[in-house]
């Protein structure tokens, strides 16, 4: 399994295969919930919060990971003024066990409502490689979410 973290002090994210690196610490441990979470051992374990790889790569062959920022071409919704053939923005987020896209531009399209309800499917797996394009992160680039989310992810 990938991981990465971010370590907010020094404003960098930590991979998996940095985490034992010359310069700091990064332990992978188990909290007390059974949640996995890296420490930075030379600064007073500080907790870093973790996101999971989801497995694919964005059509340009970027690793998709938990709390990345995506844009992919929507439907919209059925019947909208807005009509068909947008841009869409969204979060990945791990959720109940399975990935999701949250925190999107454009709520109740055809593609978020599709692709959240019925993830099991080949469409799903086609769409997460094929689809989806990594514009940044949740830490580093907030400004690409929705103004309502990045206040609500500063608090």
């Amino acid at each position: 399994m990938k991981i990465r973290a971010w370590d907010e002090d020094n404003k960098r994210m930590i991979y998996s295969k940095e985490i034992y690196n010359h310069d700091e610490i990064y332990v992978p441990v188990f909290d007390r919930d059974g949640n996995l979470i890296i420490v930075n051992v030379d600064e007073d374990d500080k907790e870093l919060p973790i996101m999971i790889s989801t497995g694919y790569k964005d059509r340009n062959g970027k690793e998709i990971y938990e709390g990345d920022i995506v844009e992919f071409d929507d439907t919209g919704e059925e019947g909208s003024i807005r009509g068909y053939d947008i841009k869409n923005v969204a979060e990945v987020e791990l959720y109940m066990g399975r990935f999701q896209l949250t925190n999107s531009a454009e709520d109740d399209t055809e593609v978020i409502n599709c692709m959240n309800s019925d993830w099991y499917n080949e469409e799903w797996h086609d769409f997460m490689s094929e689809q989806l394009t990594v514009l940044g992160n949740i830490y580093e680039n907030r400004d690409l979410l929705p103004l309502e989310e990045r206040i609500m992810k500063i608090y």
